[in-house]
């Protein structure tokens, strides 16, 4: 099992602690996407308040993974249709 560490990231420059066995610069990219994303909700609705633009961020971020999830899910499809001998 990984050792966890502490290791504290910065979210719109917000401290955040964390115990992980993921690497600081892993973290630190993570934190970066976030900030990412918030600027980017920020840019488009600058009047919003906090909590609705870490929840349209959160929204974003969701939408990308379950699209990647269906590609994913696709190749594996395709893979497995030529594996099997059905293109």
């Amino acid at each position: 099992m990984a050792q966890l560490k502490s290791i504290t990231i910065k979210v719109e420059g917000i401290d955040y602690p964390f115990r992980t066995a993921n690497s600081e610069e892993y973290m630190n990219s993570l934190a970066a996407l976030c900030d990412e994303k918030l600027d980017n909700v920020k840019a488009k609705y600058p009047a919003c308040s906090v909590s609705r633009r870490y929840t349209l961020a959160l929204l974003e971020l969701a939408d990308q993974y379950m699209q990647l999830q269906q590609e994913y899910e696709a190749v594996q499809q395709e893979i497995k249709n030529i594996t099997e001998g059905e293109w």
